[in-house]
């Protein structure tokens, strides 16, 4: 491991203790910190023509523009992308569709799985990219997310301040406190679900 995965461990140990990026675990560890968003009105799970497919990469948009900040707040330059693949080993395996959303993809960090079992052991290969801070850069990746075509995806400024997991359906946020949490639910209360537990 290189000094900057190993800076960038540091940072994520510090914002998110006890945890490792396995993204649909973090509503669990942190859940005084997060809010999921649906990505489709009445909480409808998957688009069915091009206007609804724009409405989820909008919804998708306009919230990471929130979270990346102005030039005047000192906005990202750049975004940390997390990717991660499982397997029931050791050995990293790579998804061959997510090279032209996501290019230089590098494997960063190997760890169990928080879904391994006693006697069933996983394990999860995080893979770090960076990409220019727009959302629209992001379009790609966000459609397979959409699609159902690849999960566990980590979008982070270079700090690990806030995390952005994309799913088929909406987004988990997790930001750096409870009141930061809900000044953001706030903002897009209509996007919420009804469901108590905001699932």
């Amino acid at each position: 491991m290189d000094s900057d995965d190993q800076r960038l461990m540091e940072l994520w140990r510090q914002n998110w203790p006890g945890s490792t990026p396995e993204a649909d675990m973090l509503r669990i560890w942190f859940p005084d910190r997060w809010v999921r968003f649906h990505s489709l009105p009445g909480s409808k799970r998957y688009a069915e023509d091009a206007f609804e497919e724009q409405i989820v990469l909008e919804r998708h948009r306009t919230v990471l523009r929130e979270l990346m900040g102005s030039p005047e707040t000192g906005a990202a330059q750049e975004l940390l992308v997390v990717t991660a693949e499982w397997e029931p080993d050791e050995h990293a395996w790579r998804a061959p569709h997510l090279g032209e959303a996501v290019p230089d993809r590098q494997l960063w960090w190997r760890f169990e799985s928080a879904h391994s079992e006693v006697g069933m052991e996983s394990w999860c290969s995080a893979f770090l990219s960076r990409v220019a801070a727009r959302p629209a850069a992001l379009d790609p990746l966000l459609r397979l997310v959409a699609e159902d075509r690849t999960g566990g995806v980590i979008l982070a400024p270079a700090d690990f301040r806030w995390l952005y997991h994309p799913y088929d359906g909406g987004a988990d946020v997790l930001l750096g406190s409870p009141r930061e949490r809900d000044a953001l639910r706030a903002r897009h209360d209509d996007w919420l679900s009804a469901h108590p537990g905001g699932l």
